[in-house]
């Protein structure tokens, strides 16, 4: 989960985690690429649109290019970024609901190797 918004990240993370996911949290894109980067592997970047720095536009461009294969889905709650899709698996709209959560990211995903993270650690558990 990436969002430069400290309670939004927390609180959609702790959604997911409720849900049965593991899920590991970034601040912004830039620390998301590092670990990228480093070898960290997930299945799924769910990002905020709106971010210094990086924006989640940018993040999702780098994504495509560099590791064409992850998932991408997008939470924002400026829809008015929404102007095309741009190849993103899920979008959501802020605040997001718990069952909102559990709709986009089914637990049986997890149980299937779905890690739904910004930045899992890769040792083989589901990340959510």
């Amino acid at each position: 989960m990436i969002d430069d918004e400290a309670l939004v990240r927390e609180a959609v993370a702790e959604m997911l985690r409720v849900l049965g996911h593991a899920v590991e949290e970034a601040g912004d894109g830039a620390e998301a690429v590092r670990r990228l980067e480093a070898g960290e592997s997930f299945d799924l970047v769910l990002s905020d649109l709106t971010m210094p720095g990086m924006s989640g536009w940018d993040l999702i461009r780098r994504v495509r290019a560099d590791w064409p294969g992850l998932r991408v889905a997008i939470i924002t709650g400026t829809p008015g970024t929404l102007v095309a899709h741009r190849d993103v698996e899920q979008i959501l709209l802020k605040p997001v609901t718990l069952a909102e959560l559990r709709q986009a990211f089914p637990l049986s995903d997890a149980s299937a190797g779905m890690r739904n993270a910004t930045d899992a650690k890769g040792d083989g558990t589901s990340r959510g």
